[in-house]
């Protein structure tokens, strides 16, 4: 896997792996048991 240093473009197939996803958060809530400060989105 290339470095992220690396100034090569990916090609179509690497590209076609990652996946991308979005979305809107509705509410987030405190997680205390964490163990560092962290919500449940």
């Amino acid at each position: 896997m290339p470095s992220s240093d690396d100034e090569t473009p990916l090609s179509w197939d690497e590209f076609a792996r990652v996946d991308l996803r979005a979305g809107t958060i509705t509410r987030a809530a405190s997680f205390p048991e964490a163990h560092t400060p962290a919500y449940k989105l």
